[in-house]
């Protein structure tokens, strides 16, 4: 939701200062975006797309499709679903460590800082194929404390 001042915060952070410094094609995603995005992205070049509202087979498809989902946060506010969902389904995952707080995720994703940090991350992880490899050791890290299957039993042995 880009309505949202931490989500609004992150995007303009890497419109700014990541996306501003590559020609790579980015696709900012999510409702309601207001006009400061649209004048950021439009001031920085044709290459970053604002996509307002999109329905959830789009941004399914959007997560998907994408070489890299990045998922930076200002906020330490514990599991966000966005990264979980992006971790399910997307390719190469790059996030700040706020965005790990709270979680075990860790080892399944890119973790960048710094704006240069970001920029050297999507340089490289555009050249780098996802593949299935990765794919399941992400799943072993991703079942091991999110499998709802699990944690139901482990629920009913504490019962």
């Amino acid at each position: 939701n880009l309505a949202i001042t931490e989500n609004q915060s992150s995007a303009l952070f890497l419109i700014q200062n990541v996306f501003s410094k590559t020609k790579t094609n980015l696709v900012i995603a999510g409702a309601n975006p207001p006009q400061a995005l649209y004048t950021a992205a439009a001031s920085i070049g044709s290459h970053i797309k604002i996509l307002p509202n999109p329905t959830a087979l789009q941004m399914e498809q959007l997560m998907q499709h994408a070489q890299i989902n990045i998922l930076p946060s200002f906020q330490n506010t514990g599991l966000k679903l966005k990264l979980l969902h992006a971790l399910y389904g997307g390719k190469h995952c790059l996030v700040n460590s706020q965005m790990l707080n709270g979680t075990f995720v860790r080892d399944a994703c890119v973790i960048a800082e710094t704006a240069d940090e970001f920029l050297e991350a999507i340089n490289k992880l555009m050249q780098v194929p996802f593949t299935e490899i990765n794919y399941n050791y992400r799943l072993e890290i991703l079942n091991e404390h999110y499998d709802a299957d699990k944690n139901v039993q482990d629920l009913i042995a504490l019962l």
